[in-house]
């Protein structure tokens, strides 16, 4: 399995339009996971690509890596 173009990635809670926004920078992916969790007042979980992850069909490489809390 290749790499995605952006390794990292967030999980918004059912409130927000969009559920999974992916970046290139854990930097980038942190800031925005606390706009985030401040805007919707829903934790948002933080998620990081890697072939050592899970490469089954649920996972697909996906892991999480921690949250900000709202």
């Amino acid at each position: 399995m290749t790499a995605p173009a952006r390794t990292f990635r967030i999980l918004r809670g059912p409130a927000a339009p969009v559920c999974a926004v992916y970046y290139k920078t854990a930097a980038a992916r942190d800031a925005a996971a606390a706009r985030f969790a401040k805007l919707d007042g829903q934790n948002v979980a933080l998620e990081e690509w890697s072939l050592d992850h899970p490469q089954d069909e649920l996972n697909a490489g996906w892991a999480c890596t921690g949250a900000v809390y709202a």
